[in-house]
């Protein structure tokens, strides 16, 4: 019985070895994410990256969007956020808010005594470190029904002064923020 047992304790047991990764949960940390990329050269030789235009348009609408935000541009923000916007914070979900109730909050002069008159947006977004994430990437668990596979996720890190600032206008932005962005025309913003 003995050699039985270390004869299956050395085989595994023949239990099968997991071969897709174990689906993380919305609370680890799932590190930076990363562009989509196409990637040419061959060793030794040059190598060229390049983002993709779909990507380009996300990001121009995400420092749009959070740039009409700091301003208080009720009428951009109007013409480029959904009717209906998916919450984005703490983990994407199917969960969604009115446009007119998001910026009732973020355009309430009491929750906005933090922004002066002219300040630049690069003193609350690290706009260099702006990510977008395929939704189709996504964990299963923040795949959310009705979104295209080839919509993207903008990733929005904050600087201290722009947590301050964020968090009072869109609560659930501490350490940064997620914006849906439709892939395809009209480009809007989905979720805040």
């Amino acid at each position: 019985m003995r050699r039985l047992f270390w004869l299956f304790a050395l085989l595994g047991c023949g239990a099968p070895t997991p071969t897709e990764p174990i689906a993380r949960t919305h609370l680890e940390d799932r590190g930076p994410a990363q562009p989509r990329v196409e990637r040419s050269g061959t060793t030794g030789g040059a190598v060229a990256v390049t983002v993709r235009a779909d990507d380009e348009a996300a990001l121009a609408i995400a420092r749009e969007v959070l740039g009409a935000l700091v301003e208080g541009d009720r009428p951009t923000l109007d013409r480029l956020l959904e009717a209906s916007l998916l919450r984005t914070t703490p983990t994407l979900t199917s969960l969604s808010r009115s446009r007119a109730a998001v910026l009732t909050i973020a355009l309430n002069p009491s929750r906005r005594t933090a922004i002066t008159p002219g300040l630049p947006l690069d003193r609350l977004v690290l706009l260099d470190e702006l990510v977008t994430v395929p939704v189709e990437s996504l964990p299963e668990d923040e795949r959310v029904v009705g979104l295209d596979p080839s919509d993207v996720v903008v990733e929005v890190p904050l600087t201290p002064e722009g947590r301050n600032v964020f968090r009072a206008m869109l609560p659930g932005w501490t350490e940064g923020g997620r914006l849906v962005v439709r892939a395809r025309e009209p480009r809007l913003i989905l979720g805040i």
